[in-house]
């Protein structure tokens, strides 16, 4: 238990911190570790939640400018979700941190 209290006052210290609760730390993870397209669908179905509660996640991801939404062109009802370049800078952090 000592561990989890140090990496979470070591993230809280980081230059890159991002107030995010754990399911959001799981779907910023997914999205900027896994390849290939991330559905709300997918994304609800891979966590075991509906798909409202990833819909609010990457809500509170926009106004964050972690992930956006972008449009599938072949069927423009689809929506990915895709990590920005401070995205993918948050995650690359919350990794070094696991990784001393």
């Amino acid at each position: 238990m000592g561990d989890l209290a140090a990496l979470s006052l070591a993230w809280l210290a980081s230059p890159a911190y991002v107030d995010l609760t754990t399911r959001q730390a799981a779907i910023l993870a997914i999205v900027c570790d896994e390849p290939g397209v991330h559905t709300v669908r997918g994304l609800a179905k891979r966590l075991g939640v509906s798909k409202p509660v990833i819909t609010r996640a990457l809500n509170s991801f926009g106004s964050m400018g972690l992930v956006q939404r972008v449009k599938d062109v072949d069927d423009r009802r689809s929506i990915f979700a895709e990590a920005t370049d401070a995205g993918r800078s948050v995650r690359a952090a919350m990794r070094g941190l696991t990784h001393d």
